[in-house]
């Protein structure tokens, strides 16, 4: 037999006890969703369940990450640009310090490509200098990445790692320029 336990069973279940300090054994005695028999069970079953405490923590955190990472942009958030004039299409932070790093030719060509990819993500950033004027007889200029906004799930993160950020940011626009 297969069942699903809907949060509104979860939300009433009781707990009955921690086994092994990983798992928190659980009755329920709601109405479950047989995956296997389209006849509903009674509503005065009772069904013990097993729950990973580890996983269901882990599922808690991706599905607050994900609501966080998905909120809307607010008012505020949309008058937050760069230099591309994209809006971004989810809640942004406004970094106090911009995060710089240098960044090679080629891959100011592909972040002037993807700046609306980021955007919509909530990755907002400015680029300076091309390099399209450049000659061999020239010594190259160094290209930047600003980083002046991001989701606000990412920012604190990213703060306190700055390498992260770059490393995130050129391992996407290396997939996207490879797709």
């Amino acid at each position: 037999m297969s069942s699903k336990l809907s949060k509104a069973s979860l939300g009433n279940a009781k707990i009955i006890s921690q086994v092994d300090k990983k798992f928190i054994l659980i009755k329920t005695d709601t109405a479950l969703q047989d995956t296997t028999n389209p006849t509903p069970r009674r509503d005065d079953q009772q069904i013990l369940f097993l729950i990973d405490q580890h996983a269901a923590d882990e599922r808690v955190r991706v599905e607050d990450l994900l609501t966080d990472l998905c909120t809307l942009p607010s008012h505020e958030t949309l008058c937050i640009t760069a230099s591309f004039r994209h809006q971004p299409a989810v809640a942004t932070a406004l970094l106090p310090k911009p995060l710089c790093s240098q960044i090679k030719t080629q891959e100011h060509s592909m972040f002037t490509a993807d700046a609306q990819h980021f955007a919509n993500w909530g990755v907002l950033y400015d680029l300076s200098p091309s390099q399209a004027g450049h000659t061999p007889l020239k010594a190259p200029l160094p290209c930047t990445i600003t980083v002046k906004a991001l989701p606000p799930v990412m920012a604190e993160r990213c703060k306190l790692e700055p390498k992260l950020l770059i490393e995130l940011l050129r391992k996407e626009v290396w997939k996207r320029a490879e797709d």
